[in-house]
């Protein structure tokens, strides 16, 4: 026997819970399916990585035996997870014999072959040379995440460049383009170092795997974010990200005001007659939609008419306009120009959104 720890259940089930969500699942490399175990005299560490995103997680561990550290990669790690759902005692016991895990919890046991642990990739590591080393609130960096998320550009084969596939971290700002869209949350309690871009899976471990207080350190190359006892690392996107303050600085001479709620519900109105994406028209105080099955509008009380018609897509404009609450202005140059969104009870939050041209009967 090389190893036998014994850890705090409830504990154990929550780390691999959260480590697992990082493994790359369907990868063809089973290592990265898969977590590190490695046991020290006082500690259990879990890690995992699809090499893009490294997380490491460390509980408090008593040993019973231990050989220097043992490190051994589990050959299949949602099994484990399935086998303890089922662990209701107080404490798990884990052993390894340089060949095999048994895991055991009150009359229930686990047991499989491992790899060896040398298989696991090396977790990268940020430089000396750092550009920023910050502390920060895990919940507003979810809240300003799930604020500007839906701008995210999905990944696909069309050409466009990765980095804008990412989360802009410049200034006071963070930032989501998909050419069609720009989302903006403001923190100005929050100005960072250059310009740095995190790929948004990134984000998501780092608000499911760490607790409230987190510290964050860049370099040029990775982004590294961490609490008392667990880390997640990033690799940075690389290139230049969109120039979005050339289009958010681009305004035209219409201002309008609307009710943010009344939008949107005249759009939810107006999507029930449409299947798949939705184009409307806004004309006037009426936001109109006109297909095969008829004409349905929706009136909207506005502070100015506009003279001209406006289509967009509706799925497009109630994501935009869920950054905000009370009333939103619109910002309008000619019908085929961004349309830009603020709140004047809002400094923090701004959206973009990209006309489309629908084909009008003649």
């Amino acid at each position: 026997m090389i190893m036998k720890i014994t850890v705090d259940t409830i504990e154990l089930k929550k780390a691999f819970d959260k480590i697992f969500k990082v493994t790359a699942q369907k990868s063809r490399m089973s290592v990265l399916n898969n977590i590190l175990v490695t046991a020290t005299e006082n500690s259990l560490y879990l890690s995992s990585c699809n090499l893009e995103q490294f997380a490491k997680m460390r509980i408090c561990a008593n040993s019973d035996i231990i050989a220097g550290n043992c490190s051994f990669i589990l050959s299949d790690t949602k099994a484990i997870v399935k086998a303890m759902k089922f662990f209701t005692g107080l404490d798990t016991i884990l052993e390894h014999d340089g060949e095999n895990v048994i895991i055991t919890c009150e009359g229930k046991k686990a047991k499989q072959r491992t790899f060896e642990a040398d298989e696991f990739p090396e977790f990268p590591q940020v430089g000396a040379a750092l550009t920023n080393d910050f502390n920060y609130s895990n919940s507003k960096l979810n809240e300003r995440f799930n604020a500007v998320n839906y701008a995210v550009h999905a990944v696909s084969k069309d050409g466009y460049n990765p980095i804008n596939t990412g989360i802009c971290f410049k200034n006071n700002d963070m930032v989501a383009c998909d050419g069609i869209r720009i989302a903006l949350n403001k923190d100005y309690n929050l100005s960072v170092n250059g310009e740095f871009v995190v790929p948004p899976n990134a984000i998501k471990f780092v608000n499911e795997v760490l607790s409230e207080h987190i510290h964050v350190e860049t370099d040029s190359k990775i982004i590294q974010a961490s609490d008392q006892n667990a880390i997640i690392i990033s690799r940075l996107l690389e290139g230049e990200f969109f120039n979005y303050m050339q289009i958010l600085e681009s305004r035209g001479d219409i201002d309008i005001t609307v009710n943010t709620a009344d939008c949107i519900n005249s759009l939810k109105y107006l999507k029930t007659f449409v299947n798949g994406q939705c184009g409307v028209t806004w004309a006037e105080n009426k936001i109109s939609v006109e297909n095969s099955g008829g004409y349905f509008e929706s009136e909207i009380d506005i502070t100015e008419n506009i003279s001209f018609p406006i289509d967009f897509n509706a799925d497009y404009m109630m994501e935009a306009l869920s950054q905000f609450k009370g009333n939103v202005n619109f910002n309008i140059r000619t019908y085929l120009s961004p349309i830009i969104i603020t709140s004047d009870n809002d400094s923090n939050n701004i959206a973009c959104l990209v006309p489309m041209k629908l084909k009008r009967a003649a």
